[in-house]
């Protein structure tokens, strides 16, 4: 049987070690649909688990990589066919199941995501999670009602990759978007992406913030790492939604991965005043506010309708 290379992440002696092999399609983990990688992207998530600096793979040995696009090269599932240009991401892929760093994945059908009109497969994964969260985010926060003409948005974690893709997105939207960073030489940067101002988080006074203040922005998107009081073994992926006088929240968190999207969208309340601190309250409490819900994400999201942002 022919064999390929594959990155694969191993626990030996209680140290990970990853390195390049070469497997078989019967050692790879099991699904319906066998794709040949065209590309993949390196996340964050992507050197904790390489590096063993983060808890991210949950059984060992695992091929890592937690995105990918590529060509499909046979299918027992009726929706997908030989020569088929697709995508996975997200699930369990690069985490407990092989994921995309190998030149061919096996995953289940329902994990499969045909490529979006106006996308290459390279273009796919030069976006890759990052992007397909900054686009989620965006869907979300409009469900949410927001709207160009309800004020500017302000962005955190500016310079990262979702930060990165959300400012290009929402510019292209027609958004006002401020771009909020700890790094003073990338103003220039964030700019061209279409930020129309820039905040360093050093000139950010809380302390003059006050309730009940006049509101400044319409909505918000923060990136946290390593929420405090989430304990690690609380299961990743939830999403949760709930309301406070003037808002609408929604957040997701991946625990094992060390990562938290809060979303904000302004409806009527604060934001820009007081709503900092009901923020920092949410996240130290983990949560676990009284009228909030968990439930796996539920809202229909059509890819290609925010690819041609993405393909700008």
């Amino acid at each position: 049987m022919a064999t390929f290379k594959a990155y694969r992440i191993f626990n030996e002696d209680g140290k990970v070690q990853a390195r390049l092999v070469e497997m078989t399609l019967d050692e790879l983990d099991a699904g319906e649909v066998v794709f040949r990688t065209a590309f993949s992207s390196v996340n964050f998530k992507d050197a904790l688990a390489g590096t063993g600096a983060g808890k991210i793979i949950r059984r060992f040995p695992c091929v890592g990589g937690v995105d990918a696009a590529g060509t499909v090269t046979s299918s027992t599932d009726a929706r997908f066919k030989e020569g088929d240009s697709v995508i996975c991401t997200s699930y369990d892929f690069g985490v407990s199941h092989d994921g995309g760093y190998a030149e061919y994945v096996r995953v289940p059908a329902d994990w499969v995501v045909p490529l979006p009109k106006g996308l290459s497969l390279f273009e796919a994964m030069a976006l890759g999670t990052a992007g397909y969260t900054a686009g989620l985010a965006l869907e979300r926060m409009e469900h949410d009602g927001l709207a160009p003409a309800n004020g500017p948005v302000i962005v955190n974690g500016a310079t990262g990759g979702v930060g990165s893709v959300a400012i290009d997105i929402l510019a292209a939207t027609g958004y006002h978007v401020v771009a909020l960073t700890g790094k003073d030489t990338e103003s220039d940067y964030l700019k061209r992406l279409g930020a129309k101002e820039v905040m360093l988080r050093s000139r950010l006074d809380l302390s003059k913030i006050k309730p009940l203040d006049k509101a400044t922005w319409a909505g918000m998107g923060l990136l946290f790492l390593q929420p405090p009081g989430l304990p690690d073994d609380e299961v990743d992926g939830f999403i949760v939604r709930g309301e406070v006088p003037g808002y609408k929240i929604s957040m997701g968190y991946d625990v094992k991965g060390r990562g938290t999207l809060c979303l904000l969208t302004n409806q009527g309340g604060d934001l820009g005043g007081g709503i900092f601190s009901v923020l920092i309250q949410l996240v130290t409490e983990a949560f676990l506010i009284s009228g909030f819900q968990q439930s796996r994400p539920s809202l229909p999201v059509d890819l290609n309708r925010r690819s041609d942002y993405f393909a700008r």
